[in-house]
């Protein structure tokens, strides 16, 4: 079996945190977003920009993490997550952005990666409703649905769910 490895995010990954971020959206949403949005929401000079500020932020003081999954030596995942910005937000930590490319869904890397975010740390996030796949993946880690689905920023009527999970207890040592 191939390895499987996360370690932080730095500004040398920037054009691959890119790739995969525009791809995974393509392998996530086509043919459930509009095409024309999904292209819109994959601007290269937007999504650089996005992860330039977030890798420069993410220090000890703003205590976000950002992470890299790789197999082999390929990076094909990653996930950001960051104290929570809102004051009303239902828990201390968001879970922002997690994506694996389809390569990498079933080998374990997605539960590695938010692992490596949140350990056991209550926390919250949104994804799309419907996203049945996401939804289950999210349960196993804890999370459950809050509140009703909304209109956040989806077209033609998509709506985002609002999941959260409480501390989650430590492991049992095995043996």
């Amino acid at each position: 079996m191939t390895e499987l490895r996360i370690r932080p995010a730095t500004v040398d990954d920037i054009e691959d945190l890119v790739r995969i971020h525009n791809q995974a959206w393509q392998e996530t949403y086509g043919g459930t977003i509009p095409q024309d949005h999904l292209d819109l929401s994959a601007n290269v000079d937007d999504r650089l920009k996005f992860w330039h500020d977030a890798i420069t932020e993410a220090d000890e003081k703003t205590r976000a993490r950002i992470r890299i999954g790789l197999i082999g030596d390929e990076p094909v995942g990653f996930v950001f997550a960051r104290p929570t910005p809102e004051d009303d937000a239902p828990r201390g930590v968001e879970l922002r952005v997690l994506y694996t490319l389809k390569c990498a869904h079933g080998t374990g890397l997605g539960r590695m990666l938010v692992d490596s975010v949140l350990d056991r740390d209550a926390a919250w996030l949104w994804m799309l409703e419907g996203n049945d796949r996401a939804e289950a993946f999210y349960k196993k880690l804890g999370f459950r649905r809050d509140g009703e689905p909304i209109y956040r920023s989806w077209p033609d009527g998509h709506r985002d769910l609002r999941l959260v999970r409480d501390k989650q207890p430590a492991l049992e040592p095995v043996g």
